[in-house]
């Protein structure tokens, strides 16, 4: 599946592309642009890019995204972020994360990922 961010693409345009026309979707993607340098406990210089990216990469869109961050993460953009942290350092493989949209979020699937997420933000915000 080619990825809808493009280089040259504005945040805005990217935004967009991904939200898929979902209000709830293109929050959490601007909430990302916005504060994802400090919502990660790494604070990394343009990491709300590249946590749009990792959705971009994963094929998580529209819905899908409003569904991670708010039924999965529980409204947590740290934990969402770490989440796609996971993902983009390999600790997370980009299937499961996909895999495990489809399933309840109460599941021990997600159980597993977000305990990795949660480690993740412990860990970096020891640095």
């Amino acid at each position: 599946m080619p990825n809808r961010i493009t280089e040259g693409m504005t945040s805005r345009d990217a935004a967009i592309a991904l939200a898929e026309n979902n209000v709830g979707a293109l929050v959490v993607v601007g909430r990302m642009l916005r504060e994802g340098d400090t919502a990660e406990p790494a604070g990394a210089p343009h990491s709300g890019y590249a946590a749009i990216r990792t959705l971009d990469r994963c094929g998580i869109y529209g819905e899908r995204i409003w569904h991670l961050y708010k039924d999965v993460c529980g409204e947590d953009l740290g934990l969402t972020m770490a989440l796609l942290r996971a993902v983009r350092i390999a600790i997370v493989d980009a299937d499961d994360l996909t895999q495990a949209l489809t399933e309840d979020p109460s599941g021990l699937r997600w159980r597993d990922l977000l305990d990795v997420a949660a480690a993740i933000r412990v860990l970096e915000s020891d640095k």
